[in-house]
């Protein structure tokens, strides 16, 4: 028990420090993130402890004039019998509750990353073909279900319907020659790797490191590109 008081003293004398670094006339914590933490986890748990308290219930039935104010109280509500006027705890100012928030963020920083959900490049939506579709008979397309999508650096992105009834993605350059394709049933998204082998012609714009890959995935009537680069060993 004693123990108990020791550790709720010393939180007591540790909030009214930090209370007067906050609201004092010489309030000095907005330079101190870790301090405004702090305030505001034991505003926490002092408001935590007034609610739950037995002992707290029985002061609102039978209040001492003599006694403070609760902490718990977040405004001044009504008067006393002798006219005065009861105020509660002082609401933090907005810019320690920021500075708490900024805090806190600090900290989910250094987890939330590794969670974050990769995402695509860029996303090419269709565009006119203008008179530029290319003939695509190896594959066994149908001429009508062409479709050409926005360029990506100085490739050409196409996509098209086979008579088996698969979906090809084809990407080009800019004199129309094939850098890949891939087709695939209903079931799968259409998939072209390009992969930057030793030696081959780089897309103009795009430097990556040999073995890099850049997927280009047709979905929902739009094509992602995805890059994976390897580690430049060069």
């Amino acid at each position: 028990m004693d123990a108990a008081v020791s550790s709720s003293s010393e939180r007591a004398r540790e909030l009214a420090a930090l209370r007067t670094r906050a609201y004092g006339p010489d309030a000095d914590i907005q330079q101190d993130s870790a301090a405004v933490a702090r305030l505001l986890e034991l505003e926490d748990l002092v408001r935590a402890e007034d609610v739950s308290s037995p002992a707290s219930e029985v002061a609102a039935a039978a209040p001492d004039a003599s006694a403070p104010a609760p902490v718990a109280s977040v405004v001044a509500t009504g008067t006393q019998a002798g006219g005065a006027r009861t105020r509660g705890r002082r609401r933090p100012p907005t810019w320690v509750l920021v500075l708490g928030a900024a805090a806190a963020g600090l900290g989910l920083g250094l987890v939330v990353p590794g969670a974050i959900t990769p995402h695509p490049q860029v996303i090419l939506r269709s565009v006119p073909l203008d008179g530029a579709a290319i003939d695509f008979d190896i594959f066994g397309v149908t001429t009508t279900s062409t479709v050409r999508y926005a360029p990506f650096y100085d490739l050409t992105v196409w996509s098209a319907e086979t008579e088996a009834g698969s979906t090809c993605v084809f990407v080009t350059d800019a004199d129309g020659a094939w850098m890949a394709a891939g087709c695939a049933p209903e079931q799968l998204a259409p998939t072209a790797d390009l992969t930057y082998y030793p030696g081959m012609t780089r897309v103009d714009g795009l430097q990556l490191p040999d073995f890099s890959v850049v997927r280009f995935i047709l979905r929902a009537g739009t094509v992602e590109v995805w890059i994976a680069e390897t580690d430049d060993v060069a």
